[in-house]
């Protein structure tokens, strides 16, 4: 569910993205519906795909395997998929150089779906904010298990950034 509602709200806000960002894409279902859904898109895919002991149960042979499960469900968008296997705060570096996204030096939107500890959310929102030209959005907001409400909350307000939900957990804010 969470997905159609990820595609109507890049719909909605952005159109039809030229350049987009999914921080976090574990087996790469949602690159797959996006790189679908919008025939032009580039996409940066960006998971560490590495073994976090105090944030997934899974082990390092697992998470190769979820690498190649989203290398996999996207070949078929190879020349528009670009995966990034590094951490979230440099991956969001690399995408700021500018050579990848030539014409703003921005991507159109940037989804955050990774570690949802509130220390691992601030630190992702930190990074990504400026890379991002139009739409700013995430996963998993207002589940009390997580860090992610606490963190987007505190950062939009210090932000100036007024913080949309829409259907299937999606926290968002035009910039």
């Amino acid at each position: 569910m969470y997905r159609e509602s990820l595609v109507n709200l890049i719909r909605q806000e952005c159109g039809n993205p030229m350049f987009g960002v999914e921080v976090g894409v574990h087996r790469g279902a949602t690159s797959a519906i996006l790189l679908r859904t919008f025939p032009q898109l580039v996409l940066a895919m960006v998971d560490l795909w590495g073994e976090w002991k105090d944030v997934t149960p899974h082990t390092l042979e697992e998470q190769k395997q979820f690498r190649q499960q989203a290398m996999a469900s996207t070949n078929f968008a190879e020349s528009r998929r670009w995966i990034i296997g590094e951490d979230s705060a440099e991956a969001a570096s690399v995408l700021l150089g500018g050579w990848w996204c030539p014409q703003t030096h921005k991507w159109d939107f940037v989804f955050i779906d990774a570690d949802h500890s509130y220390e691992a959310c601030r630190r992702d929102l930190g990074a990504w904010l400026p890379v991002v030209k139009t739409l700013f959005c995430g996963h998993d907001y207002g589940k009390p298990e997580f860090g992610v409400t606490q963190a987007v909350d505190e950062f939009c307000e210090e932000q100036g950034m007024k913080v949309n939900v829409t259907e299937g957990h999606i926290w968002w804010v035009r910039k």
